[in-house]
């Protein structure tokens, strides 16, 4: 029975701890919506890497479509936080840079249909990291399939 304990102990002690969230009146977010046509494929083309949805979407989508862009505006800085990094739910970097008060960082999160429908990434989290690379606050967004946007959890509006 110790035994049984001490293993409980041991693989709880392994989990990793959650980045807090950054508090809201530390930055600012603004959705910048865009209207964008679809680039049309070559049909010569054929991506390897692409699934039939995301070619089907591609080829036959009609008309402007809505795309995000998340404008967030950092208003204060913790006192070790000194880069930002931003990592989609596939683990890709899409923004690394140096942190600084009253600077803006832009994202492309890209056709609101696309993250509804999971063909493209659909959750974003911008790291505040200290100089040894360590993150110490967060900022989640989260698109949902029905496109409801949340913002660290607290719904913020619907696509």
């Amino acid at each position: 029975m110790p035994l049984y304990i001490f293993l409980i102990l041991l693989c709880s002690s392994w989990q990793k701890e959650e980045v807090p969230y950054k508090p809201g009146e530390e930055y600012k977010l603004d959705l910048d919506f865009k209207f964008k046509q679809r680039p049309v494929n070559d049909p010569s083309v054929f991506n390897y890497e692409e699934t039939k949805q995301e070619h089907d979407k591609k080829q036959y989508a009609a008309g402007p479509l809505p795309y995000l862009f998340i404008n967030c505006k950092i208003l204060k800085l913790g006192a070790e936080e000194v880069r930002i990094r931003v990592i989609n739910e596939r683990g890709d970097a899409v923004v690394s840079k140096k942190a600084e008060v009253e600077s803006t960082i832009k994202i492309d999160l890209g056709y609101t249909s696309d993250m509804k429908d999971r063909v493209s990434p659909h959750e974003y989290t911008i790291y505040f990291l200290s100089a040894k690379k360590k993150e110490l606050s967060r900022i989640h967004l989260f698109v949902q399939e029905d496109g409801t946007f949340l913002v660290n959890e607290e719904i913020r509006g619907k696509f």
